[in-house]
């Protein structure tokens, strides 16, 4: 199992390990190496099986948002092997919409 926590009053998100670090390994490739991107990656190397989105910037978490939606608009889970991820990728989309909104908020 994998997970990924968005904030702290928000729920994790739990798509299994080889999942997340498909969207990590897309995002990487679709946006470049950056720091942020590194840490989540090094995190499942490790076996840690667990990223923090939570301690993203703004602008970080809105760059990682788009490379996630990217990875769902093009159906890049089904490519991978990965089966009905449609709602799955909705409901991590919806937590980063959520969290993006609490830090316009705050």
């Amino acid at each position: 199992m994998g997970v990924l926590s968005v904030g702290d009053d928000l729920p994790v998100w739990g798509g299994g390990r080889r999942i997340i670090y498909s969207i990590i390994e897309y995002a990487i490739g679709t946006i470049g190496e950056r720091p942020y991107l590194t840490t989540l990656k090094e995190s499942f190397d490790h076996g840690y099986n667990h990223a923090d989105l939570g301690a993203l910037t703004r602008y970080e978490l809105s760059e990682f948002r788009n490379a996630a939606a990217s990875y769902a608009r093009n159906i890049q889970w089904k490519r991978e092997g990965f089966k009905d991820c449609e709602e799955l990728m909705q409901e991590l989309l919806d937590l980063v919409d959520a969290r993006l909104t609490q830090l316009t908020t705050h």
